[in-house]
């Protein structure tokens, strides 16, 4: 199994929106300061989130993203069935082919590891299901949001990175 970087985009996308909307307009331009990702990829993923109910977005001059679900009724299984539904699959399907079938192991290595590689999945599905946005959040420092927000200083701002929506890919 091999999660893709959309996992951690949406993971610091919804965690700068838990921290950061009771004060600030969580637009797509504060997203993309934050992550330093290319825009296309933040609405797409924001997209993702939305249509998975974890997130709300609001246009206008008013708007930005709100969480649309409680942090600790946010799975990281729930992340990840949103923005990379496959990852979980890839694990059950990471057995080499064109193995000789004059060969006994070569012959039934695809029997050998479909059961274990099963439970594995299970496992990772089991443990990421226990895993809440809110025990996330926990290893942030919440002394450096507090102090972010009384400075002022959006996530992303003045790190050298280019924040608007016109950022190259």
């Amino acid at each position: 199994m091999r999660l893709s970087v959309r996992v951690s985009l949406a993971v610091h996308i919804l965690l700068v929106t838990q921290f950061y909307s009771d004060t600030l307009r969580v637009t797509g331009k504060l997203l993309t300061g934050s992550t330093g990702c290319n825009p296309v990829i933040v609405r797409t993923i924001v997209l993702a989130l939305k249509k998975a109910g974890m997130l709300t977005v609001k246009r206008g001059s008013s708007g930005g993203s709100e969480l649309a679900r409680d942090p600790w009724d946010i799975s990281l299984w729930d992340i990840v069935e949103a923005v990379d539904p496959e990852a979980i699959k890839d694990i059950a399907s990471g057995v080499h082919v064109g193995s000789s079938q004059v060969c006994p192991v070569g012959r039934h290595i695809q029997d050998v590891l479909r059961e274990p590689y099963r439970r594995i999945a299970g496992v990772i599905e089991g443990e990421m299901r226990t895993i809440s946005l809110a025990d996330l959040s926990k290893v942030i420092p919440i002394e450096e949001i507090h102090r972010s927000k009384e400075e002022a200083e959006p996530p992303g701002k003045d790190d050298g990175k280019e924040t608007g929506d016109s950022a190259p890919a």
